[in-house]
């Protein structure tokens, strides 16, 4: 079968042997990209689950159908079942305890953010979502307006969550390439992040941190978005150069970081005697 056809099995799949779910097929808008994609709810609720049908015929065609739809059923029968986890997503003190921040591309998401709460540091902003546990939730314009909040409130209660639940760390990069195997001696490159496995370039919004890492170089530093996940601080010290940083940027960004993940081609400079963090 083709690909239409392959869509239209699916959602049939889903439609027969799935009670109490709507299903509709539309374009999903995610961070830097966009896919054709699947969406499931219970009904009679808002929140629904969305899968990447590109994904699924990718896995089709070196598979076969049955066994695909069967895998793809577990996964709605799995959301179907925390329906009331799901549905906690518009109560904000259940909400609230449980907030993320991360940083993504101005450039790449204009559309995404004018439907979300953010706020603009040089080409990059901080969005919000909210932790489910095995995902998570971005939060957007109308689920904000749910909880009767602003932007200034969300800022405030994500930054505090973040403080006590997965604050910034900073480690030398030769421990985190230790970390992979890779043992080498100290190195004069710095990685910032948040104390979980994704998002940590939200460690750049805490002026605390930024003041912390900056006493333990020695003044002020290059910052490089390395990706969602981690950002790079270099002392200036007169041995690195904007230009030379950037190249560096745009190479890594272009040749390691995956679409999804990817940040920024710019370099950031902090200023610690002002306490200022800008594009370079």
């Amino acid at each position: 079968m083709n690909y239409n056809e392959f869509v239209d099995a699916v959602m049939d799949g889903v439609k027969s042997r799935v009670d109490g779910v709507n299903v509709e097929r539309r374009e999903i808008e995610k961070l830097n990209s966009r896919y054709d994609g699947i969406v499931v709810r219970n009904n009679g609720e808002k929140s629904g689950y969305s899968y990447d049908l590109g994904d699924l015929w990718n896995k089709y065609k070196g598979d076969n159908f049955d066994r695909v739809l069967d895998d793809f059923l577990g996964i709605v029968k799995s959301f179907a079942k925390k329906k009331n986890e799901y549905e906690c997503l518009f109560d904000y003190e259940y909400a609230k305890n449980r907030l993320m921040m991360q940083m993504v591309s101005v450039n790449r998401n204009k559309e995404l953010l004018a439907d979300m709460p953010h706020r603009v540091i040089g080409d990059i902003a901080v969005i919000y979502r909210v932790d489910l546990g095995d995902s998570t939730c971005e939060i957007k314009n109308d689920l904000m307006k749910e909880y009767g909040i602003d932007e200034g409130i969300l800022y405030s209660d994500a930054m505090e969550c973040q403080r006590r639940d997965c604050p910034p760390v900073l480690r030398n990069m030769a421990e985190v390439m230790r970390g992979f195997g890779v043992h080498s001696i100290e190195s004069p490159l710095w990685v910032g992040m948040m104390n979980r496995d994704m998002f940590g370039a939200a460690c750049v919004v805490f002026p605390d941190f930024l003041e912390k890492v900056s006493e333990k170089l020695g003044g002020n530093m290059w910052v490089l978005p390395s990706s969602t996940h981690e950002v790079i601080f270099v002392l200036d010290n007169g041995v690195y150069d904007k230009d030379g940083l950037a190249d560096m940027v745009r190479v890594i960004n272009g040749s390691e970081v995956a679409e999804q993940d990817f940040l920024s081609d710019s370099v950031y400079y902090y200023d610690c005697e002002n306490e200022v963090l800008r594009v370079a």
